[in-house]
């Protein structure tokens, strides 16, 4: 195999691994895991109280997207997917300093 073979299959596999797993999968979006289960439940009960609840509510839904974010970051099956996790990780930090 000469060196430029060898780049360009790196190049391609390079490219897979943005949408694809392992098993040559394409992994866009997959069912909700438990942080982010939590988040959607903590965020729909922000929307719908006040107060005491919702203060608690909302601090335990930034929590558990901050764990999904970093959960994606470390361990997504492919690169969009921890890309999708670092976006949302910036997201979550700047909306919560500014």
């Amino acid at each position: 195999m000469t060196k430029n073979n060898r780049l360009q299959r790196e190049s391609k596999l390079s490219r897979n691994r943005f949408f694809y797993d392992s098993n040559n999968a394409i992994v866009l979006f997959q069912w909700p895991n438990i942080p982010l289960s939590i988040w959607i439940i903590c965020t729909l009960v922000t929307a719908y109280t006040s107060g005491t609840v919702q203060n608690i509510s909302s601090l335990i839904a930034t929590i558990s997207l901050v764990i999904w974010t970093l959960l994606e970051i470390t361990t997504g099956v492919n690169y969009f997917r921890r890309m999708l996790g670092l976006i949302i990780l910036a997201y979550v930090i700047l909306t919560r300093l500014f």
